[in-house]
């Protein structure tokens, strides 16, 4: 029988997005489980045996190796959701054609506790496979070949997933316990564990296991070489010179910030740090009104999607497409992408074009962000240019963000030019009841003119 393909599970990034939880296919102990086509499909093939006596002999065997499979990588995966969860997780698991992997939204786990996620995998296959032997022994009815198989899953490949390769668990312990700061060490170990591997593999004739760990030495020694860049990047201090342009580029000193842009770009190693290079010239070009500028020192960065949206949206405002600057802000923000600097940009642009209460609706979603004088200027604009009952729903958001009687004034005197009396009524109460406050102000305030002799009006501003 075929060799089986090892259950190498990765949290890598530690996220396991709503929509894996969404798309489970079932839930085992409260944990999401989704098995994709590509396990069952490897799976059979690896289990065929086109030698078998007849087409119907061989599939029975594939789909009693596709049990085995899924049993066992399922037990695997579920040692290490269940010791990420007893450390604060949200763990799902899916079952694909390579194995499995468990992800999960983790809770800031320490070193200590991501190496002992991962063992829990490989060593609940252990403890399996120990009593798969023992009912072996035990009972005579069991299967010997069926035990063979289970013990050569569970703890044959279980021993092979604690390589020091990743992305296997072996290769997440290796990680873990050399930490963020040997990034480039753990690559080098990877790779020259992957490698020996793969001419093991072809020294022994398993193509899978070619398969397998040449693509983990592929992946190594590029990685490697990314860790080798940034290394030499961080040795020649190009981190702190982004740092020192992006200062530079606060002051308003864009000759200094286009001079370390250009040093940093022509001595760079690793694309995150040319990148930043890159990004920190378009913004001295925008700075300087040079649109076709900017977006052409953002065409040099790679991938395209490491540019932020922000500034994407800002160098297109520079260039003078004001909808496309929207057009990517709006996209951000449907995707969750919220920012200081981002909201900002994007209430400006719906002011420029003269839409006032969808300004509104940005300063009211990000009044937690802003500054209380910079949603208060909304505030102004919308009351300036008639949008009072925009203007009325953010004066009630900084009332309820700060509890000041003053934002409770301002929704009244919206709701009042709005014709809204009870609604007008109801914030004067309310800035009364957290006051104190100028009575004699308000009764001589014009946007509270149609109340004055209101029965009601009067109680309040006695």
């Amino acid at each position: 029988m075929p060799a089986p393909p090892p259950s190498s599970s990765r949290e890598t990034g530690r996220v396991a997005p709503e929509s894996a939880r969404e798309r489970a296919h079932f839930s085992l102990f409260g944990i999401p489980v989704r098995i994709g086509l590509g396990f069952w499909l490897i799976a059979f093939v690896l289990g065929f045996q086109p030698g078998a006596a007849s087409f119907a002999a061989g599939a029975r065997n594939a789909l009693a190796w596709t049990a085995i499979l899924f049993v066992s990588i399922l037990l695997h995966e579920l040692g290490h959701a269940l010791v990420a969860r007893a450390f604060g997780a949200r763990p799902v698991i899916s079952l694909h054609a390579f194995g499995g992997l468990t992800q999960y939204i983790g809770v800031g786990m320490s070193r200590g506790r991501q190496i002992l996620v991962s063992l829990a995998g490989p060593f609940t296959g252990f403890a399996f496979g120990a009593l798969v032997f023992l009912a072996g022994r035990r009972f005579a009815a069991v299967d010997p070949a069926l035990v063979r198989h289970l013990l050569l899953v569970n703890v044959g490949w279980g021993m092979v997933n604690l390589l020091p390769v990743l992305p296997l668990d072996g290769g997440n312990v290796l990680a873990a316990a050399l930490g963020p700061k040997r990034t480039f060490a753990t690559w080098v170990i990877s790779g020259t564990f992957a490698v020996a591997v793969t001419v093991l593999g072809l020294y022994l004739r398993q193509i899978f296991i070619v398969v397998l760990f040449g693509f983990a030495a592929v992946q190594a020694i590029g990685q490697a070489r990314l860790a080798w860049a940034a290394r030499v990047d961080a040795r020649d201090g190009l981190e702190r010179l982004l740092a020192s342009a992006k200062l530079a580029l606060e002051r308003g000193e864009l000759d200094d910030a286009h001079l370390i842009a250009d040093d940093v770009i022509g001595r760079a190693k690793s694309q995150a740090v040319r990148n930043g290079g890159y990004t920190a010239l378009a913004w001295v070009f925008v700075e300087r009104g040079q649109g076709s500028k900017a977006k052409a020192a953002l065409a040099e960065i790679d991938p395209p999607y490491a540019v932020d949206p922000y500034t994407m949206a800002a160098v297109e405002d520079a260039a003078g497409d004001a909808g496309r600057a929207r057009a990517i802000l709006e996209e951000a923000r449907r995707q969750g992408f919220r920012t200081i600097e981002a909201g900002k940009l994007l209430i400006d642009l719906y002011a420029r074009d003269g839409r006032l209460e969808a300004a509104v609706d940005v300063a009211q979603e990000d009044a937690d962000l802003l500054s209380r004088d910079e949603v208060h200027a909304v505030f102004q604009a919308a009351m300036d240019g008639g949008a009072t009952r925009a203007a009325a729903r953010v004066a009630a958001r900084m009332f309820e963000l700060h509890g000041r009687p003053s934002d409770a004034i301002d929704e009244a005197r919206a709701l009042a030019l709005s014709d809204d009396v009870a609604g007008a009524l109801a914030a004067l109460a309310h800035a009364v009841a957290v006051g104190p406050i100028d009575r004699e102000a308000i009764r001589n305030d014009p946007a509270f003119a149609q109340l004055v002799g209101d029965e009601r009006f009067e109680r309040i501003v006695s």
